[in-house]
């Protein structure tokens, strides 16, 4: 009987630290003050751009082409798609600018509060950077 309530104890204590663990601060999801002032910022809609460290790799080996290919493809189209998509769907911000990655990142350096950056990234399940990027 000890030895089931210890190793019940045990299971509970695991999925309570896991569940606390895969939950977001509500600080990264923001108040209504928040939601306000950011509808009358500009939007910066990030724009994918080709990272040379990327190419190179794909580039050195003949069996990567179809890679490199579909790498090259995707920022491609991906950046036309939001250019088509933001217009006609986001009617949160009134204004809307287009940047590449590399004048976001400079942008950011600034930390000027005149702006809201709509970005693309990915998450897994494994991935917690988007801890970083909210910064």
């Amino acid at each position: 009987m000890k030895k089931n309530t210890i190793n019940l104890l045990i299971l509970f204590a695991f999925f309570l630290v896991n569940t606390s663990i895969s939950q977001i601060s509500g600080k990264y999801y923001g108040g209504k003050d928040d939601f306000r002032k950011m509808a009358k910022r500009t939007l910066i809609v990030e724009l994918l751009e080709e990272d040379p460290d990327v190419i190179k790799r794909l580039s050195k080996k003949e069996s990567r082409a179809e890679q490199l290919n579909e790498y090259k493809q995707f920022i491609k189209h991906y950046n036309e798609l939001i250019k088509l998509s933001v217009p006609k769907y986001w009617t949160y911000n009134a204004n809307v600018e287009y940047k590449t990655e590399t004048e976001v990142k400079d942008l950011k350096k600034t930390k000027t509060e005149k702006y809201v950056v709509l970005s693309y990234f990915e998450l897994s399940d494994s991935d917690i950077d988007f801890f970083d990027r909210s910064d």
